[in-house]
């Protein structure tokens, strides 16, 4: 008889299925165990119930932070949960900060050494990592800039006859020493075209009367000095004797490494220019060990660079070379302007003449007359009677760091989300707080926790969430940005100016070009009316005028001291009848402007954005163009 057995295997079947789900489940259940609620790769939230998830790293690098420790995306509801980040200890230097906000906001922090982890309260859901500000970083990074060289820098000003210069002198207590002149000098005392206690004398390279035509002894390539330059004692050769009314450049070239009216160092240089008495026509440039009669656009140091000085100390930061400040002059109505702009990273206390009026402007953070600070600047306008006069200023550390403590803080606030624009007044007051407690010779990290504190009264940005932040690491911030810098002092005369244009016959030496191309010369020039002169092309390029040289050459001046040796093919067209007009086409203004003639559009001048419409106006012994004296006309 048959047996029906199914039921049974069934019943079998299914208590060997649940045996086996049963066992399943019990190892799931020991290999991966449910974390705790609130916790996920080192982050814990307590204080209340949350949901955490990983979370990838942050959008985008957050300032002077470095991340450390987990991540997470945390969401709740209600309250202010305390997020804990598993992370190693800061060394010092960094404080311990949450990064939110993808990775553009920090929340202030704090490091909890029994647990090993980062400790902040959450005031809003959202993503967060351990992050540690570099407080070094932070300190250098609230150091202001200097500000760059205004392009009127270094130049002179002329208004009714009266030239205004202005030399600057940076070394230990404030020494004249000035970086546009040859080191050693005792005393300065130059006004333009005059000699210290000598009747007025012609200025640089000037003739002794309007009607002398001077040909320059070092114009274009490769020499060492400029147009109109004078040597100091013991010449060189190119010295033109003036007994006849015209002087012809005994070496004449493009490429001079000085400006216009500079004087040779010590050892002469060639192009010393004789009157027709035989004495120099600048007495101001006369050798005399004891006293410097120059102006910083006469003066050139031994490498024969305009305006610069064999270098007495100058700031630390910046280069050495510029000086702590910018000088720019304007002159009118009977008056200068001088305007100082910073050219360091830390504020100059000015000393302001007796008699001078107060600042008729000023830039920057704060309106305190006698505090300069970097990247700002301060204009006087001050009465020709009250020249000449010197200008000094003294590095102020101690207010330095009460700005930068107060810079800092707000630099926190922001990062922290709780501050947009500096509060007013507040680096001014911080400058002040801290002249009651520094010393120079007290420890950086003393100095700064006792001026950081003093600067309460000043309400930094942040508040006290800041202030407590970085109370503890306010000694790396102030090391990182110490500064100072040279005292300086600015010396400004007042002098008569120019009272003729001096006319040089432009004589190229083409051994010694700037720069060299290749082209044709296919018309003969449309500003100049000589013999020589050619207009001629290279690539996109026209150069007018280009003057013959030694086939198959020609010297195509690019300025006073600058000019292309162009080899051309094809040969050179015919060339217009000697004796022609020799139109002016280079000029050298009163404020040392260059200024190239363009065909039919007038000149156009080297700083690349003014030009001078029509032709010269020669009806006077002072040339103008377009109202502006011309020292200088190259024909």
């Amino acid at each position: 008889m048959a047996t029906d057995n199914r039921p049974a295997r069934l019943a079998l079947t299914a208590a060997v299925v649940a045996l086996l789900l049963g066992g399943t489940g019990t190892l799931v259940q020991q290999r991966f165990p449910v974390s705790p609620p609130g916790t996920v790769h080192g982050v814990e939230v307590t204080g209340g119930r949350a949901e955490v998830h990983p979370a990838p790293e942050p959008a985008v690098p957050t300032p002077l932070t470095h991340r450390t420790g987990g991540g997470a995306d945390i969401a709740f509801t209600g309250g202010t949960p305390r997020l804990r980040i598993t992370a190693p200890a800061p060394s010092p230097g960094f404080a311990p900060v949450v990064i939110t906000a993808d990775g553009t906001r920090l929340l202030p922090a704090a490091y909890d050494t029994a647990t090993r982890s980062i400790v902040a309260d959450l005031p809003r859901p959202g993503r967060f990592w351990g992050g540690l500000l570099d407080l070094a970083a932070l300190g250098r990074d609230v150091v202001p800039a200097p500000a760059p060289k205004p392009e009127c820098a270094g130049r002179a000003a002329s208004s009714g006859g009266v030239t205004v210069a202005a030399e600057q002198a940076a070394g230990s207590g404030g020494t004249a020493t000035d970086p546009g002149h040859a080191a050693g000098s005792g005393s300065t005392t130059a006004t333009p075209g005059h000699a210290t206690g000598s009747p007025r004398a012609a200025g640089s390279g000037h003739a002794a009367n309007s009607s002398s035509t001077n040909t320059d002894a070092e114009q274009a390539a490769g020499s060492g000095s400029s147009p109109g330059q004078a040597a100091s004692p013991g010449g060189s050769p190119g010295r033109a004797a003036n007994s006849s009314s015209t002087n012809t450049d005994a070496e004449q070239a493009a490429g001079s490494g000085s400006s216009p009216g500079q004087a040779a160092s010590p050892g002469g240089s060639p192009g010393q220019v004789t009157s027709s008495g035989g004495a120099n026509t600048d007495s101001a440039h006369a050798a005399d060990s004891s006293r410097a009669t120059t102006t910083p656009e006469h003066a050139a140091s031994s490498s024969g660079a305009p305006g610069r000085a064999a270098d007495s100390g100058g700031p630390t930061d910046p280069g050495p070379s510029q000086g702590p400040v910018w000088v720019c002059l304007t002159a009118g109505a009977g008056r200068a302007g001088v305007t100082l702009t910073s050219n360091a990273r830390v504020p100059y206390r000015l000393a302001v003449p007796p008699g001078w009026p107060e600042s008729a402007a000023r830039t920057g953070r704060t309106p305190q007359r006698d505090l300069l600070w970097p990247g700002a600047a301060v204009t006087y306008e001050v009465p020709f009677a009250r020249l000449p006069a010197t200008l000094r200023g003294q590095a102020d550390p101690g207010a330095a760091l009460g700005a930068t403590l107060a810079a800092a803080a707000h630099r926190v606030a922001v990062l922290f989300g709780s501050a947009d624009e500096p509060a007013p007044d507040v680096t001014a007051c911080a400058a002040a707080a801290t002249a009651a407690h520094y010393t120079a010779d007290r420890p950086g990290t003393d100095l700064a926790a006792e001026v950081w504190a003093a600067l309460g009264p000043c309400h930094p940005d942040g508040g006290d969430t800041v202030r407590w932040f970085l109370a503890a690491g306010i000694g790396a911030v102030a090391n990182a940005a110490a500064a100072t810098g040279p005292a300086f002092a600015v010396s400004l005369t007042a002098g008569r100016a120019q009272r003729f244009t001096q006319t040089v016959e432009y004589r190229p030496k083409t051994g010694a070009a700037t720069a060299r191309a290749a082209g044709r010369c296919g018309a003969v020039s449309a500003v100049s009316g000589r013999h020589d002169a050619y207009r001629c092309t290279s690539g996109g390029t026209t150069y007018d005028p280009c003057f013959a040289g030694p086939e198959p050459r020609v010297a195509c001046p690019t300025s006073a001291t600058r000019a292309v040796l162009l080899t051309y093919a094809g040969g050179l067209p015919s060339p217009p009848q000697p004796g022609g007009t020799a139109d002016p086409f280079l000029l050298t203004l009163a404020d040392g402007l260059q200024c190239l003639a363009v065909a039919g559009s007038g000149y156009a001048c080297t700083d690349g954005r003014t030009v001078l419409p029509g032709d010269v106006d020669t009806s006077s012994p002072m040339w103008t163009v377009d109202g502006r004296a011309v020292a200088k006309a190259y024909t």
